[in-house]
């Protein structure tokens, strides 16, 4: 385990988890999944975004990061149903729409994420610690804040009237890690973030309400 190879190899695994801090960053591409929203064609949801973080490996099992993402997002809303960042008398082209729908509004919004998660090393778990791995695979799991940036936020178009929408977030993730150089990593990540229903002011799917977008 973790913790029997750190007493056991004394040294050297002690003194890497002393000094192993990190530091990230990367861009992403973003899905918002909210009411509504899946009336657009997969491609047309896409919105782009960046982010950093910061975090130090306690054991090479258990660590931690912090950090922030920022990122667009898009989707839709029928015309005349309450909803957040709707743009006023602009209407999705009827071609992204799967339903060819000729109502839907724009939702368009900027919204950062700082959070803090706890991260697990599954490889170093459940097999032997190895300080030169090339493959790891890293779990994580925490919280933080989903606010968007209040720009191009028409206050009559929100359904309580504000510019700044905060919601608090539970995040998981899963984080494939390659060893490029001693100092130097490439990851690809897939991440997923749990916010208030009521963030992008859509709160109904037909007759039923959820308990939360992502």
């Amino acid at each position: 385990s973790c913790w029997a190879a750190e007493q056991d190899s004394t040294k050297t695994v002690y003194e890497k988890g002393k000094r192993n801090w990190f530091i990230n960053a990367g861009a992403d591409a973003n899905i918002y999944i909210g009411q509504q929203d899946n009336q657009l064609h997969f491609l047309n949801r896409i919105g782009w975004g960046g982010n950093f973080y910061f975090g130090k490996w306690f054991t090479p099992c258990v660590g931690f990061k912090m950090g922030l993402n920022a990122a667009e997002y898009r989707g839709a809303a029928l015309n005349g149903v309450d909803a957040n960042f709707v743009h006023s008398y602009k209407y999705w082209n009827r071609s992204y729409s799967r339903y060819n729908l000729d109502d839907l509004q724009v939702q368009h919004f900027i919204a950062f994420n700082p959070n803090i998660e706890v991260m697990f090393s599954l490889l170093n778990s459940l097999g032997r610690v190895k300080e030169n791995r090339v493959y790891d695979m890293i779990v994580s799991a925490g919280g933080g804040v989903f606010v968007n940036n209040g720009a191009n936020v028409e206050e009559e178009f929100n359904t309580d009237g504000r510019r700044i929408l905060v919601s608090p977030s539970f995040n998981v993730g899963l984080q494939n890690k390659f060893r490029l150089a001693e100092q130097v990593d490439l990851n690809i990540d897939f991440k997923a973030g749990f916010i208030s229903n009521s963030f992008d002011g859509q709160t109904m799917s037909g007759d039923r309400s959820r308990l939360g977008d992502i």
